[in-house]
């Protein structure tokens, strides 16, 4: 017979010790050295309306129905600004609410300054879960912050790669007549087919950082 599993007693720790009231000068020196610490979020905050894209998250994809009784839900704004804080600094879903319970920019910028509890990283799931139903909520936010960053003058991007690799090709031996007919698609004098058919004629001569090249440029734009 297995006995039930016992939830081990966790003993307080010292290492959080609350504080005596910190002087006021202290906090002021603190507060405005960290404000540069800070200057995404306090951007983010003043160009992004996030209020109008929990409007239209609730109207793309509702809330579950609470009319039978349960815990009532976080404002879906708050819950959106706690979606920008992972995508912002990468973080999962327990992470996050680590990040959020440890540190004072995150609550302030979440609107859950002074709140006796924050949103586990199971309701994270459970909201984005809720964003993915149909992709509806992801798309609502996705064209929601576009039209805003458009509106300041911004064009949004989460990343861009540009690259041009270099594809070489077999040299062809031919001189300036021959390959000028090349070019223009013809067969040069005195060429059979066998020759034709053994020379790459789509392949150009290029230069990279100051190299010459004979083949092809590959670009990528991720």
């Amino acid at each position: 017979m297995m006995s039930p599993m016992i939830t081990p007693r966790i003993k307080p720790s010292s290492f959080w010790r609350h504080q005596p009231g910190a002087d006021l000068f202290v906090q002021d020196q603190r507060q405005a050295k960290f404000g540069g610490f800070i200057a995404n979020l306090a951007a983010m905050d003043e160009l992004i309306d996030f209020a109008a894209i929990a409007a239209r998250v609730d109207t793309a994809c509702p809330r579950a129905d609470r009319s039978k009784g349960a815990r009532p839900p976080y404002p879906t704004e708050v819950m959106v600004r706690l979606l920008f804080i992972q995508s912002l600094y990468n973080l999962s879903d327990e992470d996050c609410e680590y990040q959020v319970l440890d540190r004072m920019s995150l609550p302030h910028f979440c609107r859950l300054d002074g709140a006796l509890h924050i949103p586990d990283a199971r309701m994270l799931w459970s909201f984005k879960q809720r964003l993915a139903q149909g992709g509806l909520g992801g798309r609502a936010i996705f064209e929601a912050v576009s039209l805003q960053l458009q509106q300041h003058g911004y064009i949004p991007r989460g990343g861009q790669i540009v690259d041009a690799s270099i594809v070489q090709a077999p040299l062809t031996q031919a001189n300036k007549d021959e390959r000028q007919a090349l070019n223009e698609g013809r067969r040069p004098e005195g060429w059979n087919a066998k020759r034709l058919q053994h020379t790459d004629r789509d392949a150009r001569w290029t230069k990279k950082h100051g190299k010459s090249f004979y083949g092809y440029k590959v670009h990528a734009n991720a």
